[in-house]
């Protein structure tokens, strides 16, 4: 009866679609995002990072953009998230307008990172 049940993780989905890739954050959580996609035959397409850390630098050979650029070059785009931290300020403070978060969801992801770290899930 199981074998009916087909689940599509995260990885597939985003291989399947034909939006662009983008990459949010740099730093060691990029990195482990970038190997993961190189080992399943894809490649982010732009990366972007908060305003205030974007200074006409690149990132692993990508020029790093801000959301607005990011808007202005893709009608529509899928994102991934590249960085990890649980206070709600920083949270609150540099994910763009669109990513953020209701309080609930705030409050459901808090509780979420408390059960599983990052380096466990992306290993």
């Amino acid at each position: 009866m199981l074998e009916f049940i087909k689940e599509e993780n995260v990885w597939d989905t985003l291989k399947s679609s034909d939006k662009p890739l983008i990459l949010y954050g740099m730093g060691l959580g990029a990195e482990k995002i970038m190997s993961e996609l190189e080992q399943r035959g894809m490649k982010a397409d732009d990366i972007f990072a908060s305003d205030e850390f974007v200074r006409g630098h690149s990132f692993k050979g990508y020029k790093v953009l801000k959301y607005s650029e990011v808007c202005e070059k893709y009608k529509d785009f899928n994102v991934v998230l590249c960085f990890a931290s649980r206070k709600q300020s920083l949270l609150q403070t540099h994910l763009p307008c669109p990513l953020r978060k209701s309080q609930q969801q705030q409050e459901d992801l808090t509780r979420l990172s408390e059960c599983t770290s990052l380096t466990r899930f992306l290993q």
